[in-house]
């Protein structure tokens, strides 16, 4: 090949070198979040709480008031907004609203037992709710779904470091502490846990 030749077929490899599309893979650097039970008491009447305060009508406290908040990210680290997150479980003597709960008493009347809210901006979720009290053989804990739309793509539970953790409770049982929380007095007689949710 002559010179000239060759060098307009390397001015050609360049301009398609140049013109080609250029992909970059994003770096997962967030675990996402392991599934767990769903359990029988998943709520079976409507959703009366859309906005996360479980205790919007307590006439009075009967138990430790909680604050449970966090964020619902991605692998990405990338807040998701307009995430919807629900939660339901058992108030402080450990009893869920549910018929197929035979556990005896009067249900709070006063409190909610279960509801939802939405992420902000940056992802961000919090519930006003009870530290919840313990149903029989399990620990504390928690249950929470994540929906996109009408989907659910993540439905798991929090169990609580300081009354015990999982106790061997959770579906992994090599995962249970990607799934613990801690209660912090913030000193008004209020606790705070916070979870960070990966989806």
């Amino acid at each position: 090949m002559k010179r000239r030749d060759l060098l307009k077929a390397s001015a050609f490899g360049v301009g398609l070198s140049l013109a080609a599309p250029v992909s970059f893979a994003r770096e997962k650097i967030l675990r996402r979040t392991p599934t767990d039970y769903e359990g029988p008491f998943y709520p079976v009447d409507p959703y009366q709480v859309s906005d996360g305060n479980l205790l919007a009508h307590m006439k009075k406290p009967r138990g430790d008031l909680l604050s449970f908040k966090g964020h619902v990210k991605n692998e990405f680290g990338e807040a998701l907004s307009d995430t919807i997150v629900d939660i339901w479980h058992t108030d402080p003597l450990g009893r869920y609203k549910h018929p197929s709960d035979g556990r005896r008493g009067d249900r709070f009347e006063d409190f909610a037992y279960f509801g939802k809210t939405t992420t902000n901006a940056e992802g961000a979720y919090v519930f006003q709710t009870y530290v919840p009290g313990h149903y029989g053989f399990r620990p504390e804990h928690i249950h929470f779904k994540v929906w996109r739309g009408d989907e659910a793509i993540l439905t798991s539970q929090v169990y609580f470091r300081d009354l015990g953790g999982a106790q061997g409770a959770s579906r992994y049982r090599g995962l249970e502490d990607r799934q613990l929380v801690d209660l912090k007095d913030d000193g008004s007689g209020r606790f705070i846990s916070e979870f960070e949710i990966v989806v």
